[in-house]
Order: structure tokens, then C-alpha cells, then sequence
């Protein structure tokens, strides 16, 4: 798929991961469909999940290394040692 769009990364940013959902059961509508997200990724793909509830064409969903509370965890790694 080429890029279409300006918007870049973001946490909180789900189109992408709709638009590729979407694509792919287009493409293969027998298919069933399973979502792994690593790190922020993991991120990206619960909250994807959380939001399609039910609507979402995925079966099932796993997240590996979740960042677990994003702004404590970034300001930890800005910090001097």
C-alpha cells in the first residue's frame, strides 16, 4: 500500500490499523484474522481493539511488552542515570 497519508506515528493514532484491517478482509473475506502488536505496537492494537468492540474484523488479539503507563515510563528514560 503506498502512503497516503501526512499523519505520522502516534500512540493514539488507530486509522492505519483500521485502513490495513479493512484492506486485508477485503482481499481475503474468509480469511480469519488475528492482531499481535509488540510495544507500542501492542499499544496501537488494544486500543484499535477497544474501540471496533465487536465491529472489529479481527478474531483475536495479542499483545506482547505493553508499554504500561506510557507517561511515567517516558519521563523514567529522559532522566540522568
Amino acid at each position: 500500500m503506498p502512503l497516503t497519508s501526512p499523519q505520522f506515528y502516534s500512540a493514539g493514532h488507530t486509522d492505519d490499523i483500521r485502513v490495513a484491517v479493512m484492506h486485508i478482509a477485503n482481499r481475503y473475506p474468509n480469511a480469519r484474522l488475528l492482531g499481535i502488536g509488540f510495544s507500542l505496537g501492542a499499544n496501537v492494537l488494544t486500543r484499535y481493539l477497544a474501540e471496533e468492540g465487536t465491529q472489529s474484523r479481527l478474531a483475536a488479539g495479542c499483545a506482547v511488552a505493553c508499554v504500561r503507563m506510557f507517561d511515567s515510563d517516558r519521563q523514567w528514560l529522559t532522566q540522568p542515570s
